[in-house]
């Protein structure tokens, strides 16, 4: 009995349990966001994107040259979106592109999934260019007809 209960544990395995079970692909290093995607977007506090930037061209993530027509940086999902460029629709207009050089940490995705989260904006890019009063609001990101 106990050989036929083992044989069956090893032929059907239970799969991990865990906050990601089917909800995202976080193991998969290749997968890159589908766009367009609408959500809400909200913003990095002043500073912390050039901090960012500076870490990410330090560790080979990007070129400090990688985008010299973006208006500015973001941060998505996942990490194999760095380097990507994107256009975000806030609405009334099309603005971009931005580059993405941040993501979002593998324990926080889930949650950010939940709350229907798709993009963080640039502290000046919030206040300067989109010109929003409130914390978050809801976009449309995708492809620039220009991005590489």
């Amino acid at each position: 009995m106990i050989v036929f209960i083992i044989t069956l544990i090893l032929a059907f395995p239970v799969p991990p349990l865990g906050p990601t079970l089917g909800r995202s692909p976080i193991d998969r290093p290749d997968y890159k966001t589908v766009l367009p995607i609408t959500g809400v977007a909200t913003y990095y506090n002043d500073g912390i994107f050039l901090e960012v930037v500076e870490n990410m061209i330090r560790w080979n993530r990007i070129a400090r040259d990688e985008c010299s027509e973006c208006l500015g940086y973001v941060a998505m999902l996942w990490s194999s979106d760095i380097g990507r460029r994107v256009c975000v629709d806030i609405g009334d207009r099309v603005m971009g592109p931005y580059l993405i050089v941040d993501s979002a940490a593998k324990k926080d995705q889930n949650r950010l999934i939940d709350r229907g989260w798709v993009i963080d904006v640039q502290y000046s890019v919030w206040f300067d260019s989109w010109m929003f009063p409130n914390d978050e609001v809801r976009v449309t990101v995708q492809e620039c007809l220009d991005s590489k």
